[in-house]
Protein backbone atom coordinates (compact mmCIF):
# COMPACT_ATOMS: atom_id res chain seq x y z
CA UNK A 1 0.00 0.00 0.00
CA UNK A 2 1.51 3.28 -1.10
CA UNK A 3 1.45 5.89 1.67
CA UNK A 4 1.83 9.60 1.16
CA UNK A 5 3.24 11.82 3.85
CA UNK A 6 1.28 15.03 3.54
CA UNK A 7 3.47 16.92 5.98
CA UNK A 8 6.18 17.38 3.36
CA UNK A 9 3.75 19.09 1.06
CA UNK A 10 1.18 20.84 3.18
CA UNK A 11 3.70 23.23 4.56
CA UNK A 12 2.95 26.47 2.90
CA UNK A 13 1.75 29.95 3.50
CA UNK A 14 -1.54 31.52 4.43
CA UNK A 15 -1.90 35.24 4.10
CA UNK A 16 -4.58 37.86 4.43
CA UNK A 17 -4.96 40.52 1.81
CA UNK A 18 -6.87 43.68 2.76
CA UNK A 19 -6.37 47.16 1.27
CA UNK A 20 -5.27 49.48 2.85
CA UNK A 21 13.15 46.77 44.87
CA UNK A 22 11.88 45.55 47.67
CA UNK A 23 8.27 44.52 47.98
CA UNK A 24 9.26 41.07 49.19
CA UNK A 25 5.88 40.24 50.70
CA UNK A 26 3.23 42.93 50.49
CA UNK A 27 0.94 43.49 53.42
CA UNK A 28 -2.46 45.10 53.59
CA UNK A 29 -2.29 48.74 54.54
CA UNK A 30 -6.06 48.90 54.95
CA UNK A 31 -9.16 46.74 54.74
CA UNK A 32 -10.35 46.35 51.14
CA UNK A 33 -13.78 47.85 50.45
CA UNK A 34 -16.80 45.49 50.64
CA UNK A 35 -17.41 45.66 46.90
CA UNK A 36 -13.88 44.43 46.22
CA UNK A 37 -14.20 41.65 48.77
CA UNK A 38 -17.48 40.61 47.15
CA UNK A 39 -15.93 40.56 43.67
CA UNK A 40 -13.10 38.37 44.91
CA UNK A 41 -15.44 35.79 46.40
CA UNK A 42 -16.15 34.20 43.06
CA UNK A 43 -13.84 33.61 40.16
CA UNK A 44 -16.55 35.17 38.04
CA UNK A 45 -17.22 38.05 40.41
CA UNK A 46 -20.57 39.06 41.80
CA UNK A 47 -21.50 41.32 38.91
CA UNK A 48 -21.89 40.87 35.18
CA UNK A 49 -19.77 38.23 33.53
CA UNK A 50 -18.52 38.74 30.00
CA UNK A 51 -16.64 36.72 27.43
CA UNK A 52 -13.87 38.04 25.23
CA UNK A 53 -11.84 36.95 22.28
CA UNK A 54 -8.22 36.75 23.33
CA UNK A 55 -5.53 36.96 20.68
CA UNK A 56 -2.23 35.52 21.82
CA UNK A 57 0.36 37.01 19.51
CA UNK A 58 3.65 35.06 19.29
CA UNK A 59 5.28 38.18 17.85
CA UNK A 60 4.29 41.10 20.10
CA UNK A 61 6.32 43.49 17.94
CA UNK A 62 3.61 43.29 15.26
CA UNK A 63 1.35 46.06 16.45
CA UNK A 64 0.69 48.42 13.58
CA UNK A 65 0.27 51.96 14.91
CA UNK A 66 -0.08 50.73 18.51
CA UNK A 67 0.47 53.52 21.06
CA UNK A 68 1.39 52.78 24.66
CA UNK A 69 -0.88 54.64 27.10
CA UNK A 70 0.23 53.16 30.43
CA UNK A 71 2.64 50.40 31.44
CA UNK A 72 4.22 48.66 34.42
CA UNK A 73 7.32 46.42 34.37
CA UNK A 74 7.71 46.06 38.18
CA UNK A 75 11.25 47.35 38.14
CA UNK A 76 13.18 49.79 40.25
CA UNK A 77 11.03 50.34 43.32
CA UNK A 78 8.22 49.09 45.50
CA UNK A 79 5.07 48.80 43.35
CA UNK A 80 2.97 50.08 46.24
CA UNK A 81 4.65 53.48 45.84
CA UNK A 82 3.08 53.66 42.38
CA UNK A 83 -0.45 53.02 43.59
CA UNK A 84 -0.63 49.22 43.40
CA UNK A 85 -2.77 47.39 45.96
CA UNK A 86 -2.26 43.78 47.04
CA UNK A 87 -5.12 42.04 48.84
CA UNK A 88 -5.59 38.50 50.11
CA UNK A 89 -8.71 36.90 51.56
CA UNK A 90 -9.06 34.19 54.21
CA UNK A 91 -11.61 31.38 54.02
CA UNK A 92 -12.46 28.56 51.64
CA UNK A 93 -13.20 30.99 48.83
CA UNK A 94 -16.31 32.25 50.59
CA UNK A 95 -15.09 34.51 53.39
CA UNK A 96 -14.59 38.26 53.16
CA UNK A 97 -11.96 38.51 55.89
CA UNK A 98 -8.74 40.10 54.62
CA UNK A 99 -5.57 38.08 55.01
CA UNK A 100 -2.03 39.44 54.98
CA UNK A 101 -0.37 36.14 54.05
CA UNK A 102 -2.23 34.95 50.97
CA UNK A 103 -1.07 37.76 48.71
CA UNK A 104 1.05 38.29 45.63
CA UNK A 105 4.83 38.39 46.02
CA UNK A 106 7.29 40.69 44.33
CA UNK A 107 10.49 39.24 42.86
CA UNK A 108 13.03 41.98 42.22
CA UNK A 109 16.76 42.53 41.95
CA UNK A 110 17.24 42.87 45.71
CA UNK A 111 14.42 40.72 47.10
CA UNK A 112 14.89 37.31 48.68
CA UNK A 113 14.21 35.28 46.63
CA UNK A 114 15.17 37.49 43.71
CA UNK A 115 13.88 37.75 40.15
CA UNK A 116 15.65 34.59 38.99
CA UNK A 117 13.40 32.41 41.17
CA UNK A 118 10.00 31.10 40.18
CA UNK A 119 7.66 29.11 42.43
CA UNK A 120 9.05 27.83 45.73
CA UNK A 121 6.28 25.26 46.24
CA UNK A 122 6.95 21.57 46.75
CA UNK A 123 5.21 20.57 43.54
CA UNK A 124 6.39 23.43 41.35
CA UNK A 125 9.85 24.06 42.78
CA UNK A 126 12.52 24.15 40.12
CA UNK A 127 10.27 25.74 37.54
CA UNK A 128 11.80 28.72 35.86
CA UNK A 129 10.81 32.29 36.54
CA UNK A 130 8.65 34.01 33.95
CA UNK A 131 10.61 34.75 30.79
CA UNK A 132 9.21 38.22 30.14
CA UNK A 133 11.28 40.92 28.42
CA UNK A 134 12.06 42.73 31.70
CA UNK A 135 12.02 39.73 34.04
CA UNK A 136 15.44 40.53 35.52
CA UNK A 137 14.23 43.80 37.05
CA UNK A 138 11.16 42.28 38.69
CA UNK A 139 7.82 40.53 38.30
CA UNK A 140 4.82 39.48 40.42
CA UNK A 141 3.88 35.93 41.43
CA UNK A 142 0.98 34.36 43.27
CA UNK A 143 2.63 31.20 44.63
CA UNK A 144 -0.31 29.10 45.84
CA UNK A 145 1.83 25.95 46.00
CA UNK A 146 4.32 27.55 48.40
CA UNK A 147 1.68 29.30 50.50
CA UNK A 148 0.09 25.91 51.19
CA UNK A 149 3.12 23.67 51.84
CA UNK A 150 6.16 25.90 52.48
CA UNK A 151 8.17 23.99 49.92
CA UNK A 152 7.83 20.41 51.21
CA UNK A 153 5.14 17.85 50.27
CA UNK A 154 4.09 17.31 53.90
CA UNK A 155 4.76 20.88 54.99
CA UNK A 156 2.40 23.47 56.32
CA UNK A 157 2.57 26.89 54.77
CA UNK A 158 1.41 30.27 56.02
CA UNK A 159 -2.04 29.82 54.49
CA UNK A 160 -3.73 26.63 53.33
CA UNK A 161 -5.23 26.44 49.86
CA UNK A 162 -7.43 27.32 48.06
CA UNK A 163 -6.45 30.96 47.87
CA UNK A 164 -7.76 34.30 46.66
CA UNK A 165 -5.41 37.17 45.98
CA UNK A 166 -6.01 40.41 44.04
CA UNK A 167 -3.28 42.55 42.54
CA UNK A 168 -4.86 45.91 41.67
CA UNK A 169 -3.43 48.55 39.38
CA UNK A 170 -3.35 52.27 40.10
CA UNK A 171 -6.02 54.41 38.48
CA UNK A 172 -5.63 55.07 34.76
CA UNK A 173 -7.38 57.79 32.75
CA UNK A 174 -8.59 56.43 29.40
CA UNK A 175 -11.11 59.18 28.68
CA UNK A 176 -9.29 60.03 25.44
CA UNK A 177 -9.00 56.41 24.29
CA UNK A 178 -12.14 54.55 23.24
CA UNK A 179 -10.34 51.55 21.71
CA UNK A 180 -7.75 49.93 23.94
CA UNK A 181 -5.90 46.64 24.33
CA UNK A 182 -4.49 45.19 27.54
CA UNK A 183 -1.26 43.26 27.08
CA UNK A 184 0.87 41.38 29.59
CA UNK A 185 3.25 38.48 29.92
CA UNK A 186 2.17 35.56 32.07
CA UNK A 187 3.28 32.13 33.22
CA UNK A 188 0.57 29.96 34.80
CA UNK A 189 0.46 26.33 35.93
CA UNK A 190 -3.02 25.01 36.55
CA UNK A 191 -4.48 22.73 39.18
CA UNK A 192 -7.76 23.87 40.75
CA UNK A 193 -9.95 26.91 40.26
CA UNK A 194 -12.44 28.59 42.63
CA UNK A 195 -13.01 26.45 45.71
CA UNK A 196 -10.43 23.98 44.39
CA UNK A 197 -12.68 22.72 41.58
CA UNK A 198 -10.67 21.46 38.63
CA UNK A 199 -13.37 22.41 36.13
CA UNK A 200 -12.05 25.98 35.93
CA UNK A 201 -8.75 27.78 35.91
CA UNK A 202 -7.71 30.11 38.74
CA UNK A 203 -6.78 33.18 36.72
CA UNK A 204 -9.10 36.16 36.19
CA UNK A 205 -9.10 39.80 35.16
CA UNK A 206 -11.46 42.24 36.86
CA UNK A 207 -12.28 45.75 35.65
CA UNK A 208 -13.46 48.84 37.51
CA UNK A 209 -14.40 52.20 36.02
CA UNK A 210 -14.95 54.00 39.35
CA UNK A 211 -11.48 53.72 40.91
CA UNK A 212 -12.21 50.33 42.44
CA UNK A 213 -15.47 51.08 44.22
CA UNK A 214 -17.20 48.43 42.10
CA UNK A 215 -15.92 45.73 39.74
CA UNK A 216 -18.37 45.45 36.87
CA UNK A 217 -16.78 42.90 34.52
CA UNK A 218 -14.70 39.76 34.86
CA UNK A 219 -12.79 37.71 32.29
CA UNK A 220 -11.60 34.15 32.88
CA UNK A 221 -8.16 33.40 31.46
CA UNK A 222 -6.27 30.25 30.51
CA UNK A 223 -9.32 27.98 30.33
CA UNK A 224 -7.55 26.03 27.58
CA UNK A 225 -4.74 24.93 29.91
CA UNK A 226 -5.21 21.35 31.14
CA UNK A 227 -4.92 20.39 34.81
CA UNK A 228 -1.25 19.92 35.80
CA UNK A 229 -0.16 21.68 32.61
CA UNK A 230 1.12 25.19 32.13
CA UNK A 231 1.37 28.00 29.66
CA UNK A 232 4.74 28.74 28.18
CA UNK A 233 6.99 30.69 30.51
CA UNK A 234 6.88 33.65 28.12
CA UNK A 235 3.22 33.79 27.08
CA UNK A 236 2.36 37.23 25.78
CA UNK A 237 -1.40 37.86 25.96
CA UNK A 238 -3.21 40.76 24.32
CA UNK A 239 -6.92 41.36 24.91
CA UNK A 240 -9.22 43.97 23.48
CA UNK A 241 -10.76 45.55 26.58
CA UNK A 242 -12.56 48.45 24.89
CA UNK A 243 -16.05 47.23 25.96
CA UNK A 244 -15.00 47.25 29.62
CA UNK A 245 -12.76 50.29 30.11
CA UNK A 246 -12.52 52.18 26.81
CA UNK A 247 -13.22 55.91 27.17
CA UNK A 248 -13.39 55.79 30.99
CA UNK A 249 -11.45 58.17 33.24
CA UNK A 250 -11.17 56.15 36.49
CA UNK A 251 -10.01 52.70 35.42
CA UNK A 252 -8.47 50.03 37.62
CA UNK A 253 -7.54 46.49 36.57
CA UNK A 254 -7.19 43.57 38.98
CA UNK A 255 -5.36 40.29 38.47
CA UNK A 256 -7.25 37.77 40.61
CA UNK A 257 -5.87 34.35 41.53
CA UNK A 258 -8.84 32.35 42.79
CA UNK A 259 -8.02 28.70 43.20
CA UNK A 260 -5.87 25.85 44.41
CA UNK A 261 -2.21 25.51 43.35
CA UNK A 262 0.23 26.01 41.51
CA UNK A 263 1.29 29.56 40.54
CA UNK A 264 0.64 32.59 38.34
CA UNK A 265 3.37 35.05 37.36
CA UNK A 266 2.74 38.33 35.52
CA UNK A 267 4.97 41.08 34.17
CA UNK A 268 5.24 43.84 31.58
CA UNK A 269 1.64 44.99 31.74
CA UNK A 270 0.52 47.67 29.27
CA UNK A 271 -2.61 49.42 28.12
CA UNK A 272 -2.29 50.34 24.45
CA UNK A 273 -4.37 52.33 22.08
CA UNK A 274 -5.69 49.74 19.66
CA UNK A 275 -4.17 50.24 16.20
CA UNK A 276 -6.44 51.39 13.41
CA UNK A 277 -5.28 48.55 11.15
CA UNK A 278 -4.36 45.16 12.59
CA UNK A 279 -5.52 41.77 11.35
CA UNK A 280 -4.55 38.26 12.37
CA UNK A 281 -5.04 34.62 11.43
CA UNK A 282 -6.02 32.94 14.70
CA UNK A 283 -6.53 29.39 13.45
CA UNK A 284 -6.08 27.23 10.36
CA UNK A 285 -7.38 23.89 9.09
CA UNK A 286 -7.28 21.66 6.04
CA UNK A 287 -10.36 19.50 5.70
CA UNK A 288 -10.85 16.34 3.60
CA UNK A 289 -13.86 15.55 1.47
CA UNK A 290 -16.42 14.45 4.06
CA UNK A 291 -18.28 12.52 1.37
CA UNK A 292 -15.33 10.11 1.40
CA UNK A 293 -16.07 9.23 5.00
CA UNK A 294 -13.32 11.17 6.77
CA UNK A 295 -13.95 14.05 9.13
CA UNK A 296 -10.30 14.90 9.71
CA UNK A 297 -7.13 14.71 7.67
CA UNK A 298 -4.11 12.75 8.83
CA UNK A 299 -0.45 13.53 8.26
CA UNK A 300 -0.04 10.29 6.28
CA UNK A 301 -2.74 8.52 4.26
CA UNK A 302 -2.81 5.72 1.67
CA UNK A 303 -2.40 7.08 -1.84
CA UNK A 304 -5.66 5.40 -2.88
CA UNK A 305 -7.55 7.20 -0.13
CA UNK A 306 -6.49 10.74 -0.83
CA UNK A 307 -9.31 13.23 -1.15
CA UNK A 308 -9.58 16.87 -2.15
CA UNK A 309 -8.65 19.22 0.69
CA UNK A 310 -10.34 22.48 1.59
CA UNK A 311 -8.19 25.08 3.32
CA UNK A 312 -9.72 27.33 5.94
CA UNK A 313 -8.57 30.03 8.32
CA UNK A 314 -10.23 32.02 11.06
CA UNK A 315 -9.33 35.66 10.58
CA UNK A 316 -9.75 38.45 13.12
CA UNK A 317 -9.91 42.19 12.79
CA UNK A 318 -8.11 43.35 15.93
CA UNK A 319 -7.85 46.95 14.77
CA UNK A 320 -10.27 49.78 15.50
CA UNK A 321 -11.54 50.37 11.95
CA UNK A 322 -13.65 48.35 9.53
CA UNK A 323 -11.54 46.43 7.02
CA UNK A 324 -12.90 45.99 3.49
CA UNK A 325 -12.32 43.54 0.63
CA UNK A 326 -10.56 40.85 2.65
CA UNK A 327 -9.25 37.75 0.91
CA UNK A 328 -7.43 34.65 2.14
CA UNK A 329 -4.62 33.24 -0.03
CA UNK A 330 -3.04 29.80 0.45
CA UNK A 331 0.02 28.30 -1.22
CA UNK A 332 1.11 24.66 -0.93
CA UNK A 333 4.85 24.15 -1.15
CA UNK A 334 6.82 20.94 -1.59
CA UNK A 335 9.57 21.41 0.99
CA UNK A 336 11.71 18.73 -0.67
CA UNK A 337 11.79 20.73 -3.89
CA UNK A 338 10.96 24.35 -3.11
CA UNK A 339 10.20 26.64 -5.96
CA UNK A 340 6.92 27.14 -7.75
CA UNK A 341 4.04 26.32 -5.37
CA UNK A 342 2.17 23.09 -6.06
CA UNK A 343 -1.07 24.93 -5.47
CA UNK A 344 -2.26 28.47 -4.89
CA UNK A 345 -5.84 29.27 -4.02
CA UNK A 346 -7.84 32.22 -2.83
CA UNK A 347 -11.10 32.70 -1.00
CA UNK A 348 -14.02 34.78 -2.12
CA UNK A 349 -13.67 38.42 -1.16
CA UNK A 350 -15.24 39.32 2.18
CA UNK A 351 -16.78 42.78 1.69
CA UNK A 352 -16.10 43.98 5.24
CA UNK A 353 -15.15 42.89 8.76
CA UNK A 354 -16.06 45.01 11.77
CA UNK A 355 -13.51 45.90 14.45
CA UNK A 356 -12.84 43.23 17.10
CA UNK A 357 -14.75 40.51 15.26
CA UNK A 358 -13.63 37.38 13.43
CA UNK A 359 -14.89 35.08 10.71
CA UNK A 360 -14.04 31.86 8.89
CA UNK A 361 -12.71 32.06 5.32
CA UNK A 362 -12.40 29.07 2.98
CA UNK A 363 -10.41 28.70 -0.20
CA UNK A 364 -12.75 28.52 -3.17
CA UNK A 365 -11.02 25.58 -4.91
CA UNK A 366 -9.88 22.31 -3.35
CA UNK A 367 -6.40 20.82 -3.56
CA UNK A 368 -5.64 17.16 -4.32
CA UNK A 369 -2.16 15.70 -4.08
CA UNK A 370 -1.34 14.38 -7.56
CA UNK A 371 1.36 11.77 -6.87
Amino acid sequence: MHMKNLSSYLLGTMMLVAPATGWTQSRLSSTPPPSLRQSAESGLGESSTSSSSTVVNPDPSFQTEAINIWSENFGGSNPSTRGWLNYGFRGINTGNTPDTNGVWEYRGTSTLPASGTGSRGAYAAGTTAIQSPTRTNGFMIFDSDWLDNNGTPTGTGVLGSPHRGMLISPSVDLSSHDFVNLSFYQYYRRFGGPGGAQSAAATYLLFSIDNGLTWSDTLALNSNIAVNSSTSSSLMTRINVSPYIGGQDSVKIAFLFNGDYYFWMVDDIAIEQAPRVDMAITGTAFLPDTAAGRGIEYGMVPDANKTPLTFQARVANIGSTVRNNIRLQVSVIDTTAPGTPLFTGTSAILPSLDPFTDTLLSISTTYTRLN
